[in-house]
């Protein structure tokens, strides 16, 4: 289980960030609001709005005229997010309509537990569509709604670029419902006050560097993990048993989960990893699992999570992999191109099928990390140690590490350029082989996509021929500002059909620094829906400075 600071990442790639409470409201500030939540006057073309909305930069020729930048940008060159080299050309002039969708986290995952805006603040978010009006980008300022919904009026006929804040959309379409599957209940109580969980587990394998504790709550089919964050105390090696108490307003807080209801069918478990280090890879498997009977915390008061673990019975998973396939794409993920690795992961989730590869909060049984000469281990998975009916997935991955720095010899930002494949693990029978490859000759303003470049456009527009193998779904353009000591400061996406894009105004900046991540996508329901089986190719750019 992957130890989150209070923070989730959800369907489609979106990442959602912890949120404070907003200083800049409607009730506050008359102007716009800044992303580090100041209120601005909003008449300048550095920080245009009105109505407490997002601050927007005016680019090029634009002014800033009654909290709305106007006019023409003035940035010109490139394609429209269409083809190499064109895309279609729309002014002024031509007919408009009505862009419109949701943007919504659904919680439950058969849709009954409710909708909330997937983004926190999006009626402050940057919405709206860019187009091309006789060469140059222009704008159309849109509405996103508190509860998730959006609307863009007047928009340009044929393909254009829909921006949902910091996520890019190329569409022709008119309607567009980018909803995302989120584990627990809306309507689950919150925690105002102090309300305790008091932990004991009793059972555990002796506490040591290659293993911890976690805790793993479901609320309705969904799940609240991260909870050894705030749960789990420093505790002395070869203790074998531990005590804890858990403040759940501190969930609440963070998470934003309400408190578990025994009542409702809120279940938690206690569990034991352990990992296995061996010469050219390393092994993670669950060591010690034990339910916690229905437990229900009202808010305010307490209750004890008494849990008495034990080992699991398990059988192996033996996968096998086409070393050689795989070798035949290294070359292609990166300039990097020494010795790559296979890793894998089967994970549980409550999710029925159709299992879907993102949202479900799924909880990982067995995991390996292994150089590409080494052969696969097998993984150790428990029979018994969860429902029958929660679903399965296997995921192998190929690939290298791609680092980039930001300075020479600076801390380098580590990104993955390879392959992935998942699916159920009973479509694991035999030798795994890449299934879809990385795109081919991917290019920056002309210039090869892998090489650092300097001097490009703000807006310069990227171009690739399909993978060689396999049937893409959508492509995915992850854009990364880098900042000191090896960080990612910020990260903008776009999806895109075409093998092409170019980017609108206002992701990159002069002077910053960027690596950018082409990635091939392939669903087993097709469009944006991230459902098995999924595959996926990564290639990673140099680092790239306007």
């Amino acid at each position: 289980m992957r130890l989150l600071a209070f923070c989730l990442s959800f369907v489609i790639g979106l990442l959602v960030a912890c949120a404070p409470s907003k200083r800049c409201t409607a009730a506050t500030c008359q102007g716009c609001c800044t992303a580090d939540d100041t209120c601005e006057t909003g008449t300048s073309a550095t920080a245009c709005g009105a109505g407490a909305m997002r601050c927007d930069v005016c680019v090029g020729a634009q002014q800033c005229v009654s909290g709305r930048c106007e006019g023409a940008s003035g940035v010109g060159g490139g394609a429209a997010g269409g083809a190499s080299g064109g895309g279609q050309a729309m002014g002024g002039g031509v007919s408009g309509s009505e862009l419109s969708g949701t943007y919504q986290a659904v919680w439950g995952w058969d849709g009954d537990g409710g909708r909330s805006a997937f983004l926190d603040a999006f009626d402050r978010a940057p919405v709206g569509v860019w187009y091309r009006d006789g060469g140059a980008f222009d704008f159309v300022r849109g509405r996103g709604n508190a509860d998730g919904t959006f609307v863009v009026r007047e928009v340009p006929a044929g393909e254009v670029t829909l921006q949902l804040a910091r996520r890019y959309f190329v569409t022709t379409s008119r309607r567009l419902n980018f909803d995302s599957f989120v584990g627990g209940r809306l309507d689950a109580t919150r925690a105002t006050a102090e309300s305790l969980m008091r932990f004991t587990l009793r059972g555990l394998e002796p506490i040591g560097p290659t293993n911890a504790t976690g805790f793993f709550f479901t609320q309705q089919t969904g799940q609240v993990s991260n909870l050894e964050n705030v749960a789990t105390p420093a505790t002395p090696a070869g203790s074998t048993s531990l005590e804890s108490d858990l403040d759940w307003a501190r969930v609440t807080e963070a998470l934003d989960y309400g408190l578990p209801d025994g009542t409702r069918g809120d279940r938690g478990w206690a569990l034991q990893l352990g990992r296995t280090d061996f010469d050219g890879g390393s092994l993670s498997a669950l060591r010690r699992v034990a339910p916690f009977p229905p437990l229900t915390l009202a808010n305010g008061g307490s209750v004890d999570a008494i849990a008495d673990l034990t080992a699991p019975a398990t059988q192996p998973l033996t996968l096998s992999a086409d070393t050689s396939a795989f070798q035949a794409l290294r070359a292609s993920f990166g300039r990097d191109v020494g010795t790559a690795s296979f890793s894998a992961e089967v994970t549980t989730s409550p999710a029925p099928a159709p299992h879907r590869v993102a949202g479900q909060g799924a909880f990982t049984l067995a995991s390996f990390f292994v150089s590409e000469t080494s052969a696969l281990p097998p993984l150790p998975l428990p029979t018994s140690a969860f429902p029958t009916t929660w679903g399965r997935t296997v995921t192998l991955s190929y690939g290298r590490a791609q680092q980039r720095a930001l300075t020479d010899g600076g801390t380098p930002a580590g990104f993955f350029g390879g392959v992935t494949v998942a699916d159920d693990v009973a479509a694991f029978t035999g030798p795994v082989t890449p299934r879809l490859g990385p795109v081919r000759g991917a290019q920056l303003g002309g210039r090869s996509f892998l090489d650092d470049l300097s001097g490009v456009t703000t807006t310069p527009t990227i171009s690739w021929m399909a993978p060689a193998l396999g049937t893409v779904s959508t492509y995915r353009l992850s854009v990364n500002r880098l900042a000191a000591g090896g960080t990612v400061a910020e990260l903008w996406r776009l999806y895109t059909n075409n093998p092409a894009v170019t980017l609108p105004p206002g992701i990159l900046v002069a002077g910053e620094a960027y690596v950018l991540e082409l990635e091939a996508l392939a669903f087993g329901q097709g469009g944006l829906t991230f459902t098995l089986p999924f595959l996926s190719s990564t290639v990673v750019s140099g680092v790239i400075r306007p």
